[in-house]
Order: structure tokens, then sequence, then C-alpha cells
């Protein structure tokens, strides 16, 4: 005689926790909002002579791309969108906050604002640092069973 194997049920999904956690994501972004704008208002004569010809357009990048790598976070933590609108959201807000700081660079004396350059080191760390915050989220985050995960909400 035979004893039929009855499978255990798949054990329930364990609940879906943020990292980071929200608020911790949109203080980084906020401090990073105040940086650039004190940076911004420094005069330009109180900085150090640059060590090479484009050392600017890599400040702006790396500036950018922390700044789009913390407002990602904050996003993903904090709604329930899938990647590509978030993403596209992300790039257009540092997109837009980039075109200000130029603008607001205008009115600080000795620096030069409107600068075209300057918004594409922008925009293109952002892009970055959306795609490094794509990329880490997807590494470090908790994974759900994929039988119970929600086919609107792809890690």
């Amino acid at each position: 005689m035979t004893t039929l194997e009855t499978s255990d049920p798949a054990p329930p999904a364990r609940p879906r926790v943020a990292w980071p956690p929200a608020w911790l994501a949109w203080l980084f972004f906020a401090l990073w909002c105040l940086a650039v704008t004190i940076l911004s208002s420094i005069p330009g004569n109180r900085f150090a002579e640059m060590p090479f010809s484009f050392s600017d357009k890599f400040v702006h990048f790396v500036l950018f791309a922390t700044g789009a790598f913390f407002l990602t976070l904050g996003l993903r933590a904090s709604t329930r969108w899938s990647w590509i609108p978030l993403c596209l959201l992300a790039l257009v807000g540092m997109f837009f906050f980039g075109v200000a700081d130029e603008m607001h660079q205008l009115y600080t004396p000795g620096r030069s604002g409107g600068d075209v350059g300057d918004m594409i080191a922008d925009a293109l760390g952002a892009a970055f640092g959306i795609g490094c915050a794509r990329l880490l989220h997807g590494r470090l985050s908790p994974k759900t069973d994929r039988r119970t995960a929600r086919p609107d909400r792809a890690s």
C-alpha cells in the first residue's frame, strides 16, 4: 500500500520591508538639496582653482548623481509605482532642479549661471544616480516569493 504524500502549502509571504526606510532617503535628499543650494550661493572667487579643464562638469555630474540616487530611493520607498515612471519622474525632477540651480547662479557674484554644459552634466549625473539606485535596490531589497508577489510591483 502506498501513501500519498501531500505537499505543504507555500509559506506565507514575508511582508515587504522598504529599503532604505522612506524617511531616511527623503532626509538625505533634503540635506542634499540644502547643500547644493548653499554651495550655489557661495561667490565664485571663494572656490579654489579647478585642477583640470572639465572639473566643474565632473563636480556637477557627481553632485547630481548623488541627489538622484537619494530621490529615486525615496520615491521607491514611499510609492507603489513601477520603475519606469518612477525613474522618469526622478530624471525630470533632477533636470528642473539643475535648471533652477543654474538660474540661481546667475545672481551669485563670480558665478556663471545658465551654463548648458552644466545642465547636461547634471542630467547625465542624474541618469547615472538613478541607474545606481535601481541596481542597488534590486540587489539589497528583500526578495519576495514570485507566486505571491504583486504583478504591478516588480522589484
